[in-house]
């Protein structure tokens, strides 16, 4: 069951998963912050995701998402690497638009960013969440590594001259996250699909 949450005339439609928290001081003005925590049989995963009011000129360009995956490359460090970006409408017909990028987490562990930006009839909305592995760190890699696979590990998911940072690697598939449902990664893809299908 999903829930409609409100700010600053802003409107959007969350999973129920996602459990409303205290907002911090740092926080964006009018930001609606939410946890979750799930454990599973192939690991878990903990995240916090905070929906915040956007202006205009700070968000990404709706249907562009080419631009968007240029500058992701420009600013990623050393310990990141590019996962996913899209850019598409809502179920109701809205532009909607996102990025996936994950940081090598000490001692151990990956964190994935999702950053996604919403048209809405009162202006965007961002939707912004950390997702950490918890519990065993390290399983889906594994796991999936140990069944086979084609191509190199490592790779940028779109320009495969791009060499630099942590790069993406064959297990964060969007085709494993079903497999490893409590997984960081497959609860990011998960927010950003039920935001699509679901406003």
């Amino acid at each position: 069951m999903g829930q409609r949450v409100e700010t600053a005339g802003r409107t959007v439609e969350l999973p129920g998963w996602l459990q409303p928290c205290r907002a911090m001081p740092d926080d964006p003005p009018g930001s609606l912050p939410f946890l979750y925590q799930i454990a599973g049989d192939t690991g878990g995963s903990t995240g916090l995701v905070t929906v915040s009011p956007l202006a205009p000129e700070q968000t990404m360009p709706f249907g562009e998402a080419r631009a968007v995956i240029d500058g992701i490359h420009e600013c990623l460090g050393d310990d990141q690497g590019l996962v996913e970006v899209k850019a598409t409408r809502t179920r109701g017909g809205e532009p909607v638009i996102w990025s996936i990028v994950k940081t090598t987490m000490e001692p151990s562990g990956v964190q994935y960013f999702l950053m996604l930006h919403l048209a809405t009839a009162a202006g965007p909305l961002c939707v912004r969440g950390f997702f950490d592995e918890a519990v065993a760190t390290g399983m889906r890699d594994t796991l999936v590594a140990a069944r086979g696979y084609e191509g190199p590990w490592r790779a940028d998911p779109y320009d495969p001259s791009f060499t630099r940072g942590n790069l993406m690697n064959q297990s964060e598939a969007a085709e494993w996250d079903a497999a490893f449902p409590a997984h960081p990664l497959s609860k990011a893809r998960k927010l950003a699909r039920y935001v699509v299908e679901h406003n």
